[in-house]
């Protein structure tokens, strides 16, 4: 049931092209939001780092050079009291994006990372059955991760660890070579 405080949003179009292999799905944008650039910056700095990338102008161009297409689940909605947790979506105002005919018109679409690693994935799953998105999570290329909006507000280990694993599933589903850092010790003999 909507309340006179919670706050009508209205999702963005996709952003793709025939090139795009990776989509990554949001909810619904936060209320007051004009373009996917704005507030999540943490998601552009990871994406900034994987792709050594500035993102911040020709943002479209950069993602589909990148060859990342960008979506929400939700075309709109309502979000409680216009907070900006996904728990807040008011899931009966919901009209969702179909994210099947989206693929069925972008073949070049393999890997899917959805942005929310609980309640966004549940909705996805829950909204998405048919069969082209089940093969594609039957073989592992359907990624949830931790909403990098979120990051923010969880302990620093576990943004850390967060953080590793946004940049090592774009990089494998970029086809990149996944390098780990090497610690080097240097051990001193003391002169005795």
């Amino acid at each position: 049931m909507v309340s006179e405080n919670d706050k009508f949003v209205q999702g963005f179009n996709h952003i793709s092209d025939e090139n795009s292999a990776i989509l990554i799905l949001g909810t619904l944008p936060p209320y007051g939001r004009e373009f996917y650039y704005e507030q999540d910056k943490t998601f552009w700095n990871i994406l900034g780092e994987v792709f050594n990338c500035d993102f911040s102008t020709n943002t479209e161009k950069k993602l589909k050079d990148c060859k990342i297409a960008l979506w929400d689940i939700f075309k709109s909605g309502y979000r409680k009291n216009g907070s900006s947790k996904d728990e807040d979506i008011l899931l009966d105002t919901v009209q969702r994006n179909n994210i099947s005919r989206f693929l069925s018109k972008h073949s070049s679409v393999k890997y899917i990372i959805i942005n929310g690693k609980k309640f966004a994935y549940e909705r996805f799953l829950e909204y998405n059955t048919e069969d082209n998105i089940q093969k594609l999570n039957s073989i592992g290329n359907i990624k949830n991760l931790y909403n990098t909006g979120s990051l923010n507000r969880i302990k620093k280990e576990l943004k850390e660890e967060a953080r590793k694993e946004w940049i090592e599933t774009l990089k494998l589903f970029s086809g990149m070579e996944i390098q780990e850092k090497k610690k080097i010790f240097v051990v001193k003999k003391n002169k005795a």
